[in-house]
């Protein structure tokens, strides 16, 4: 009973201490490595602690497996610990790689392999002596334990002495030599009683001789481990932010890192471990480098550290699961324990930084095609231009519109016109190169810059390859369209070595295509430039028309052939110039359709005409239709059939006495939007008619869908009636047609008597034309009108 109590107090008593000691160091900061050494070493220390119980209670069969387990084993991890804590502790001076320093420290833990392989030379022997099992190794195992100390000896004192060396004519290691000293005089201390009590105290007169003392040899180290203990928890051995911040270090929003000279990661908060995606002690001891996948700027501080100088500014790392992010750092120099440091601070601005890319992306880009835009274009022609003329190498620019985009946009809706607009981004990459920069212009304009043009023939190639490119349909909502478009093309530098040259040539080469007739490429030519200015003036001066009041209406008459009274009038607009000269409506309709401004002149004449139309009514003239030319813009725009509701009521016109005209092309635009605005006007009492018949989509089913008024027969088929026999015979099928649909018949073009009367042999119900009078003034019309319904025609 007397030997269990001894055994408890002698070695599991000092067990429970060593167990208690390592958790509470442990805890104290797991993420350091100083800790974490210190707590491993109390461990090693625990286990020789309860190896040496169990050695005198186990038989001696099993004393081979107890020792090796419980003492020897421990007893060399010891050694290898209490190294690598002075390497941490003094290891900033020692100059030593990481993997060195390791290596060097646990160099005494190669003595395990020897006693796997115990033989006669290698053994160990037991005697029980005054109660107690006492370990005798052989002499070649004496000699591998002496070696193994003496080595753990020499390094440590090679440690100590590099360490005081280095700091000794230095103010700013006070505190670390202080702590050092300590540790110094502890491990001397260990020395002494270990060799005291092993030698000198196995069996003291104070206990019975047939009792002893136990091994006593190892409370050397015990008493160190006391030492140790003391030493951290009053001095607070780690290179880290002083306690009194601790609650603001762990608990900050921001990254925060201490470095060593050696650019090694000595200690990390939470924040830095979630930045980095690693755990705190994966962190530490880690060198900064590794995370960085940029070269990362460096401002001077008002030190070095070993020529490293403060890392500061905007750079990029790598986390442990490869995501690259974008960090802002601020650094300083600390010093603490008598170390310097680099205190840093790292703000995560990945999104800041994916937000910038997201501005800068919107601001070079498209955002419906995601191709270049007009700012990033320019940018990229400016650098085309100063690389050819440095290089003296030849580019193209092309300006590419599309053929009658604002008609699909206005009948589909912009939605479908958004569409057209990808669909053709996606034709323009699939029909070029890589080196080729496409970008949208604006609208549906598109430009594009090709690189290194060899010779005129690749550049026709490339042309064409984009013109048959938009052969290809585009497809909505079940329909099929195929869009056209027109190309316009300047070489550099041959048409010009400035961006805005470029472009303005570009845009005449393009223009001119579109007025050859569209769906073609044109590449300038200086002879294109005059012409350019001339439609230049003209296209101007259309503006200008409506705005300086230059727009006149004239009026041609109608004639009913049954009756010979006037019993309609068409409105023509008229330009005037100052000089009392005129405009061709041939020449300047075709440019406001172009130019947009056909839209507002067709409500002017709407207007016009309407008020002119009352006028005369007030003025006694009953019963008279007036018709009036509607563009295809205007029919399809989304507010005509308002805007003519509120013309009728502002004018106070009879409904029925407007006849509005629009060719079987506008019709057969969107025959479904068509009729639907068909209906909308005829709901209000308005006349239809479709004008130059049998010239354009000439469809039965228009006739048969639509409800309109009549049919006017164009001027082609009536100008050589009298002559052609398939004209006549055309002229024939279109009355005879109309009359079965029930719809009256105008023939326009009327200039011979012999087509006045071949017209009222087939049974034509209306006849206008030069023979009936040319178009005439307001003024001019009502007396003529007035006149001639007041006798009898004389034809």
């Amino acid at each position: 009973m007397t030997l269990f109590i001894i055994s408890i107090a002698a070695y599991l008593l000092p067990v429970l201490l060593l167990f208690y000691m390592a958790v509470e160091i442990y805890h104290r900061d797991r993420s350091n490595s100083t800790y974490r050494i210190t707590s491993y070493f109390f461990i090693a220390m625990m286990i020789l602690m309860l190896g040496f119980f169990l050695l005198n209670f186990s038989p001696l069969e099993y004393a081979n497996g107890v020792v090796i387990t419980f003492i020897l084993i421990p007893a060399f991890l010891t050694l290898c610990l209490e190294l690598h804590f002075i390497a941490s502790l003094v290891g900033n001076q020692l100059n030593i790689s990481y993997p060195a320093l390791i290596t060097i420290c646990y160099i005494p833990s190669l003595s395990i392999l020897f006693i796997f392989f115990l033989n006669d030379g290698i053994s160990l022997n037991y005697v029980k002596e005054s109660a107690w099992t006492y370990v005798y190794p052989s002499t070649l195992l004496k000699i591998i334990l002496s070696l193994t100390v003496i080595y753990s000896i020499l390094i440590l004192s090679y440690f100590l002495y590099i360490f005081f060396k280095k700091t000794r004519n230095s103010n700013a290691f006070l505190l670390k030599r202080k702590q050092v000293v300590l540790i110094t005089r502890g491990l001397i201390c260990t020395g002494i009683i270990s060799t005291t009590l092993g030698a000198y105290l196995k069996r003291p007169a104070f206990l019975p001789e047939d009792l002893g003392l136990p091994h006593l040899a190892s409370y050397g180290l015990f008493v160190f481990a006391l030492l140790l203990r003391y030493a951290m928890v009053k001095y607070d051995f780690l290179p880290s932010i002083e306690r009194k911040y601790q609650i603001l270090y762990e608990k900050s929003p921001m990254s925060i890192l201490l470095l060593d000279e050696q650019m090694m990661i000595r200690d990390a908060n939470p924040e830095a471990a979630i930045l980095f995606q690693y755990s705190r002690r994966e962190l530490i001891n880690h060198n900064f480098y590794k995370f960085l996948t940029l070269e990362a700027p460096i401002t001077a501080g008002n030190s070095k550290m070993n020529d490293e100088e403060l890392f500061k500014g905007v750079f990029s790392i790598t986390t442990s699961t490869g995501e690259i992010k974008y960090v802002k750092a601020e650094s300083e120099y600390v010093v603490t324990e008598g170390e310097q440091f680099q205190f840093l601070v790292l703000l995560d601005i990945t999104d800041v930084k994916s937000a910038e890319r997201k501005a800068n992306y919107l601001a070079c880009h498209d955002q419906l095609t995601g191709l270049a835009n007009r700012y990033m274009f320019g940018k990229r022609l400016h650098e085309q231009l100063e690389h050819s003329i440095a290089t003296s190498s030849s580019f193209a620019l092309l300006l590419v519109d599309l053929d009658g985009f604002k008609q699909l946009n206005d009948t589909q809706g912009h939605h479908a016109g958004d569409i057209l607009l990808e669909h053709v981004a996606r034709l323009l990459v699939r029909n070029t190169n890589d080196q080729t920069l496409i970008a949208r212009f604006g609208g549906d304009e598109f430009a594009l810059i090709i690189p290194d043009i060899h010779s005129i023939e690749d550049l026709h190639r490339v042309s064409q390859q984009l013109l048959e490119g938009f052969n290809t349909p585009f497809i909505h909502n079940g329909k099929s369209f195929t869009i056209t478009a027109s190309i316009g093309i300047s070489i550099s530098p041959e048409h010009g070595v400035h961006a805005d040259e470029l472009l303005q040539h570009a845009d005449v080469a393009m223009y001119h295509g579109k007025k050859s007739g569209k769906n073609r490429y044109v590449i300038y030519d200086s002879s294109l430039r005059s012409h350019e200015n001339d439609l230049f003036m003209t296209v101007e001066t259309v503006r200008k028309g409506l705005s300086e009041g230059r727009f006149r209406l004239h009026y041609q008459p109608q004639i009913d052939l049954q009756s010979g009274l006037i019993t309609g009038t068409e409105a023509l607009i008229r330009w005037e110039y100052p000089d009392s000269s005129n405009l061709s409506p041939g020449k300047f309709i075709p440019l406001a359709e172009e130019t947009g401004a056909i839209v507002e002149i067709g409500y002017w004449v709407l207007d016009t005409a309407c008020e002119q139309l009352k006028d005369w009514m007030d003025r006694g003239i009953d019963s008279l239709q007036m018709s009036i030319n509607l563009s295809a813009k205007q029919f399809l725009d989304l507010h005509f059939p308002a805007r003519l509701a509120h013309t009728l009521s502002r004018t106070g016109v009879d409904p029925t006495l407007l006849c509005l005209e629009i060719t079987e092309h506008t019709a057969m635009t969107n025959e479904q939007y068509s009729l639907n605005i068909c209906e909308q006007i005829l709901n209000m009492g308005v006349k239809l008619s479709i004008d130059d018949f049998g010239t354009g989509y000439s469809s039965l089913s228009l006739l048969k869908n639509l409800s309109v008024h009549s049919i006017k027969i164009d001027r082609s088929f009536v100008k050589d009636m009298i002559s052609d026999e398939s004209d006549r015979a055309i002229i024939k099928a279109i009355i005879a047609m109309s009359h079965n649909l029930g719809k009256r018949v105008i023939a326009e073009g009327v200039e011979m008597s012999g087509q006045w009367d071949m017209l009222q042999d087939f049974g034509c119900d209306d006849i206008q034309g030069f023979y009936v009078s040319k178009p005439l003034t307001a003024e001019d019309c009502f007396h003529f009108i007035h006149q001639r319904n007041a006798l009898l025609p004389e034809f």
